[in-house]
This record gives structure tokens, C-alpha cells and sequence, in this order.
């Protein structure tokens, strides 16, 4: 019954009959209130309507009863996006793409937020994601290259040698620069719009190739 209904409400909001699609929606949190579907589409339902701070209400509230829901995921980040809350929509972005990696537009709109992202810090498993991220087709690698090197300056391998600490020595640079695969793969792919740390990549890796480093 309950399910029947919440497939209703989203054929409507499809057709754009949101008046209708809530009617549905509300009868099913009164039988269910914390319904995470119910919620979430309650909460399309409130993008529609243009009312932000009850979508962001109402999809946070569907993600706490569900945490790996990857769709309310991505509408949050939509309308965190919308809200000018760039780095909060951001994370909303990675938990969507982290959760259902195959999903194109998933990865559309983590691309768009993370060119605007200008990392403080980096925790280490957001390497991999971004490393994900400059192969999906919906993603043009220059669009987000200065985002990821500013990442990439985060990282425990490049941070110490862009800021001078310790004596460099060249070779053992090379080898932990030729460990970090997102800024091997960013080379590959785009510019680095970071004069320094395209200085330093240039500068220990020398003579190698990309193709033998990955070798």
C-alpha cells in the first residue's frame, strides 16, 4: 500500500503534478514518518516549489533514516549547491558518487561542485575519488585540475616538498611523487595550473615518462 502510493507520487512528480505527488507523499510519513523514499521525494518535491531550506530539511531527514541513499545524496548536493553552500554540497556529492560509482550524472555534478572547491584539508580516501573522477566521461579533466592540484598540495607525499621542509633529495622525491597516482594521472590529462607544483613534478620526475612511471 505504502509503496504503491510512494510509485504514484513520483509518476506525478515526473509529470510535474506536485500538489498531487504530495498529497500522496504526506499520507505516507503520517502512516510511516520516517519513510526514507517518502521523504527524499517529498523533498523533490519542495526543488520544484523552489523552497530550498525545506528540500535541505527534508532530504537530510530521509538520509538519516537511510544513510546509503545515494540519490538523496545527489539532490542534497543539488540543493546545498543551489543554497551557495559549495563545500557542504560537495561532500553530499561524494557520498553519491562513493555509493553508486557507475552513476553519470552523479559524477556530472560532483564535477561541477569540485571546480569551485578550494581544499583546507584532504582526507586521505578523497585521493582515490578524485582520482575516479578525472576518467569520468561526464568530467573534462581541465575543468577541475586546479581543484585537484590544490588537493594534490595536500597530499602527505607533495606537502612536505612544495614547503621546503628537509633536505630534497631528488631521487627519493621522484620515487614518492611516482606514488602518487592522482597527480600522475592529472600530468597525463590537463596543465597543472599550480606553478609550483608543476615546477616540482617536473623537476624530479625529468627524463622519466609518464609511461614508465605506470610501467
Amino acid at each position: 500500500m505504502l509503496q504503491e502510493m510512494v510509485r504514484q507520487a513520483v509518476s506525478h512528480l515526473r509529470e510535474g503534478e506536485v500538489a498531487k505527488a504530495e498529497v500522496l507523499l504526506r499520507r505516507t510519513l503520517t502512516a510511516a514518518p520516517d519513510h526514507p523514499v517518502a521523504l527524499h521525494m517529498l523533498g523533490v518535491a519542495a526543488i520544484q516549489k523552489g523552497d530550498l531550506k525545506e528540500a535541505s530539511r527534508l532530504i537530510s531527514k530521509a538520509l538519516r533514516a537511510r544513510p546509503d541513499y545515494p540519490e538523496a545524496h545527489n539532490n542534497l548536493g543539488m540543493v546545498l549547491l543551489r543554497s551557495g553552500r559549495e563545500t557542504d554540497a560537495f561532500t553530499a556529492f561524494v557520498n553519491a558518487v562513493v555509493l553508486q560509482p557507475n552513476a553519470g550524472p552523479f559524477w556530472a555534478n560532483f564535477g561541477e561542485c569540485l571546480a569551485g572547491i578550494h581544499f583546507t584539508t584532504v582526507p586521505p580516501p578523497l585521493f582515490d575519488v578524485l582520482l575516479a573522477a578525472l576518467d569520468r566521461p561526464s568530467i573534462h579533466p581541465a575543468s577541475v585540475a586546479r581543484a585537484v592540484a590544490n588537493a594534490l598540495r595536500r597530499h602527505p607525499h607533495v606537502e612536505p616538498l612544495l614547503a621546503g621542509k628537509g633536505e630534497v633529495d631528488a631521487v627519493a622525491a621522484a620515487e614518492r611523487l611516482s606514488a602518487v597516482p592522482l597527480l600522475l594521472r592529472l600530468m597525463a590529462l590537463a596543465p597543472i595550473p599550480d606553478p609550483d607544483l608543476e615546477e616540482w613534478s617536473l623537476r624530479v620526475l625529468d627524463a622519466k615518462t609518464l609511461e614508465e612511471v605506470f610501467h
